[in-house]
């Protein structure tokens, strides 16, 4: 009587882990063969708190750095920014530093827009007058070096406060350019 019921014991153990083994087999080639995008990610997909990113050039040398309070990612790999700071690294001069309320990163990381209340700043050197530019939305293409305003411009450089619709600047040329409506005032 003993050995029968050991055989069965053993028997309903067998099919105990037949059992599971094949429910597992069923539940892992149906997760297998779902379709992620029934799955959609609504919302950002990552937040970063107090960050710091760094662009070096080919020679190795800083080319930017942009530091926000957050950065939140959403599904297209694109970068919303709170408090961003973006420092503009040159050769033999003070970097340019700008800031704004918000910006926005696109996914391949070479063009910045800010947005709400943007400083862009260089500190005198050498024999060079500093500056202010104060507008409300400007657009950098860390790339080509070069950044655009559409909207009503003030720049305080010296004693001279310069105002105007639209600005280009353009680092390889060291240059800033008012595209329309410039009046110049000697403070």
């Amino acid at each position: 009587m003993s050995k029968f019921r050991d055989w069965i014991g053993g028997l309903i153990s067998t099919i105990i882990f037949l059992s599971l083994a094949l429910i597992t087999a069923i539940c892992s080639n149906y997760l297998l063969n779902t379709p992620n995008k029934n799955y959609k990610v609504d919302g950002p997909t990552a937040t970063l708190s107090k960050v710091l990113i760094s662009l070096t050039g080919e020679d190795g040398n800083l080319q930017s750095q942009l530091s926000a309070e957050t950065i939140t990612y959403d599904t297209n790999n694109e970068a919303m920014i709170t408090r961003p700071t973006l420092v503009l690294f040159e050769d033999n001069t003070n970097p340019l530093i700008v800031s704004s309320e918000t910006a926005s990163l696109n996914s391949d990381g070479n063009i910045i827009k800010l947005t709400t209340n943007v400083k862009i700043k260089r500190d005198s050197f050498a024999q060079q007058t500093g500056f202010e530019i104060f507008t409300e939305n400007t657009t950098f293409n860390l790339n080509s070096k070069t950044a655009l305003s559409e909207g009503p411009v003030k720049i305080k450089s010296g004693s001279f406060l310069i105002r105007g619709v639209g600005m280009k600047i353009d680092q390889n040329e060291r240059s800033v350019n008012i595209l329309k409506s410039v009046t110049l005032i000697k403070n």
